[in-house]
This record gives structure tokens, sequence and C-alpha cells, in this order.
């Protein structure tokens, strides 16, 4: 080593002192001064109700003014004791009086950098910062830093991902934007109905703030209509169920009005997805590229009947089952979904589009049998409480006459096993109840776990286990014949296939888990 440079190695101060003087941040305090305005305004409004209408309790009163009056010192708090910064090598925040909690991550291990904004935030321009660095279900390393200014957001967020300095200013290309017809495919549930209970029993109780009983207005509406018994109870639920998907809608409009997703990119290369939404509540999450390593589509079987679906992206750092960010669309037509999915990777391959190969007819077979397991076992159960006298003996074939239903899920079953192989990307494909595709890069897989049943062995079958470090960490091609099994391991991974076929020439009968390192 050159003498000078070791000479000033030696002389600078190590990087743990250097860290200890950077100085410690504070949050915004306005989002206390917005609170507190909220709660003045909040108890005004009830005492001047209640003395207006002093027939009404005064018990929902105290309770929004309490909840109100704990938000606003709950604000104060977080103010007064909540500290961070950011470090060379970590960001760190501390919180507490009585009970003092210090959390860090490591710059390198972060994976993600959102922003949201209630309406109370974005009345004084404050944002939420959400730093992640992979959740998991049992353990969340990240944290959020509730409120910092709009400006000072920005500024952490291109702190914590840098790009390149000499990179050109970013170009974003709209990929999807909210369609209004979304709406009703998104409110279109059966537990309209409770959501519906949900807002009458929510204005009962913001009336009886104004002495106004609705279901005296009710009866009253009810007994001018004189309906009878059972019209009333269908006139109750229809308009229950209307009231519900008037919520779903409401819902649904504050959490993804105008909804965007974009690509942003700079030079020729993509560098990240962004989404942002919201009405009164503001979200934009960043999800960058190079940690991207597949998409996910779901169709439960009403949605797929109605050609829906949901779209994930497979990204490290947030799990696909867990974390809502994965989300890159809201319930949308499976064409919608499809156009989103093809353009998170922006190269010219079309995975999603590819036909896959059909499984062997024992897996049909194997679906079938599992299909007549619970018929079956059910009618004998019945059958054996009929000999006792238990139940009448008329009874036992009546669960029989489900195997035609089962038997057509079975099919169903079947009908969705695929996979493929395009290009650096797998494909895989299974579920009745809902149907599952996955697309991943052979550069994420990090093993291969090849497992047969003693059935499957019998009918020269066995399931491939791909293990990766993003998404939901691992994904399957069920019941996929031997010979398929082979060759999609050699065309992913061409050196374990060697391996297999150089011992006995059939992958080993119960398992193998062959590590690797990810690409990057």
């Amino acid at each position: 080593m050159n003498p000078v440079a070791a000479d000033a190695m030696e002389r600078m101060p190590p990087l743990r002192e250097l860290e200890d003087e950077l100085p410690w941040l504070s949050l915004d305090i306005k989002l206390f001064y917005v609170n507190a305005v909220k709660f003045t305004i909040s108890l005004a409004t009830s005492l001047t109700s209640y003395f207006l209408y002093d027939s009404g309790p005064i018990w929902p009163l105290l309770v929004v003014s309490t909840i109100s009056a704990v938000y606003t010192l709950r604000d104060l708090w977080r103010w007064m004791f909540t500290r961070y910064r950011v470090t060379p090598e970590r960001v760190e925040r501390r919180t507490g009086l009585l009970i003092r909690e210090e959390r860090h991550v490591r710059r390198d291990r972060i994976r993600s950098v959102s922003s949201s904004a209630k309406l109370r935030h974005r009345i004084v321009k404050l944002r939420v910062v959400h730093i992640g660095s992979g959740e998991g279900k049992h353990f969340k390393a990240a944290f959020k830093l509730d409120a910092l200014s709009k400006d000072m957001a920005a500024q952490l967020r291109r702190e914590l991902i840098p790009r390149d300095a000499d990179a050109p200013e970013e170009r974003e290309t709209v990929i999807a934007r909210l369609r209004w017809i979304w709406f009703w495919y998104n409110i279109f549930h059966f537990w309209a109905i409770l959501a519906g209970v949900l807002f009458l029993i929510s204005q009962y109780f913001l009336l009886q703030t104004f002495a106004v009983d609705l279901i005296d207005v009710i009866a009253g509406l009810i007994h001018w209509a004189n309906l009878g018994v059972w019209r009333t109870v269908g006139a109750a639920i229809g308009i229950t169920f209307v009231l519900g998907y008037f919520s779903l809608a409401l819902e649904f409009a504050a959490k993804h009005w105008n909804f965007e997703l974009v690509r942003t990119t700079s030079g020729e290369d993509g560098t990240e997805l962004r989404t942002r939404q919201g009405l009164f509540t503001t979200k934009t999450v960043h999800r960058e590229d190079r940690r991207i390593r597949g998409v996910h589509l779901h169709e439960p079987l009403l949605w797929r009947w109605m050609k829906l679906t949901e779209t994930k992206v497979i990204t490290t750092g947030l799990n696909a089952s867990l974390n809502e960010s994965a989300h890159i669309l809201p319930r949308a037509p499976y064409r919608d979904a499809l156009h989103a999915a093809t353009h998170v990777f922006p190269d010219e391959y079309r995975p999603l589009e590819a036909p896959l190969l059909r499984h062997p007819a024992g897996a049909f077979r194997r679906r079938l049998l599992w299909a007549a397991y619970g018929p079956a076992a059910t009618a004998g159960l019945l059958l054996w409480f009929g000999l006792t006298d238990v139940v009448p003996m008329s009874w036992w074939p009546v669960p029989l006459f489900l195997l035609p239903l089962t038997w057509a899920l079975a099919w169903v079953a079947y009908r969705t096993l695929g996979h493929a192989l395009v290009g650096p990307y797998l494909v895989t494909r299974h579920g009745a109840a809902g149907r599952s595709t996955t697309v991943l890069r052979t550069g994420a897989v990090i093993g291969w776990r090849l497992r047969q049943t003693i059935f499957q062995r019998m009918g020269n079958r066995m399931t491939v286990g791909i293990p990766t470090a993003a998404g939901d960490r691992y994904y399957r091609a069920i019941d996929v014949s031997t010979e398929q099994a082979v060759a999609f391991v050699a065309g992913a991974d061409p050196v374990l296939a060697n391996e297999f076929l150089s011992g006995t020439g059939t992958p080993p009968a119960e398992s193998h888990f062959a590590p690797r390192s990810e690409a990057p």
C-alpha cells in the first residue's frame, strides 16, 4: 500500500465515530397542530349538538371526543420522543420515554421506501415514509417515520435508494390507469350485505348525536308503506345490499382514486415500477426493477367466470401473500391484468401468452380419487349411523349425489395444471378453487426440490418445487411426468440436470435440493 495512503487511513477516525457525530433529527410538529384543531372542532360540534338536542345520549359524544383527544396526545408524544438519523451504514430510529425502543435497518438491506399521506397529512404537506427490508409474518425489520415534510420525504427516498448521478432525468411510461368499470368488479361481493349492516350501524350512532332515532324512522317508513312481513324483509335485504355496494364503492374510490401504474426509466434501462393512488390518503410505492423476480396472477373460481384476476409482483423483500405493496393492480379484468403483467419485464418475451404443457392423465385420475374421498367417507359414516339407528337409513346415499360436482371440480383442477419454459422465465399454473399462474426468472431460482409420493412413483409423476428468495419463497409445478420434470429442470439449470442424468438416469424418488446463488 502507498505509505501516504496508509498514513491517511491511520489518521481517519473510525466509521463508528463518524456515525456518532451525526445529529438525530425530529419529526415535523405540524401534524400535532392539525390534530389539535380537529379535536377542537370535534368537541365544539359535539357540545353544540348536545345542547341543541339534549334528548339524545351523551356517551357517543364522549367516545368521539376521547378518541380525538387520544390521537392528538399520541402525536404530541411521538413528536417529543421520536428521533431518527441516516448514517453511511444504516437508518436508525429511537422512540419512547418510559419504554425506550431503538430500531435500525442496514442500508444494504433496504428493499423498499414508499410514502403515504392521509388527508390530515396532506393539509400541511406532510408524508409518512415506510422503510422496508423484507417483511415477514412474525418479524418486520422495517419502520415508518410519521410524519416528515414532503420535501424531506422525497430527499430521504433519494438518499436511501440512490440513482446514478450521471443518469438523465427519469421518464414515465403509463402502463395502467384507473378505469371506471373496475368499480363494479371490486364492489361485486356477497359480503356487501355485511358492509351495508355496518354502514347502518355507523349511521345509527351518528344520528343519535342529533337526537334522531334511525330505528323509529325506518319503522315509520315500513308502517307507511304497509308492505307486509315478507315484502318488508325482502325490501330490508335489498336496501342493505344497495347500501353495502354504496359503502364498498366509496371505500374503493377513496383507496384507488387517481390510480396509476407507471414505469420510470433512466437512459435505456428500466429503473422501477411505481404505483400512485388514493383520495383522502395518498400512497406511492416504488419497486426497483433489479429486485423484481416475477409476477403472480390469482383467479378464484368465481372471479375466473367473470374474467377477473388480481396481479402481484414477486419481489425480494415483499411477501406476495402478506404484503399489500406487492399488488400492482386492484381486481381487474384478465386482459388488463395481462397487459400490466406483460410490462413487468421490459423485454421481447411474453411468458404469460405462451402455451402451457399439459400434465399426464395420471394427474387427472389422482384428482378424481381426491374428489371421491369426501362424499364416499361421508356416505360411509351415515351408513354406520343408519345401521346403529342414529339417523334414518335412507340418508346414507345423499352425499353420493355430490360426486358429479366434485368430479367437475377435479376436471377443472386438472385442466388448470400446466407449465412452460419461455426464454429466461419459468411458468407454472395450478389450482381449482383459485387458479394461480406464476412467472419467475430462472436466475431467481436458488434450488430445486423434486418430490414423489408412492402413488406418483407408480404413475411416473412428480412435483417440482422451486425455492426462491422472493415473493412467497416457494412455488411448485404439480404432478408433472418424470420426463417433463427433467426437461423443465434441464432448460432452467442444465448443470443440475446433468447430475441427475449421470447417475441412475432418472431423478431420485424422494427429493433433492441443490442450492445455488441467486442472480443479481
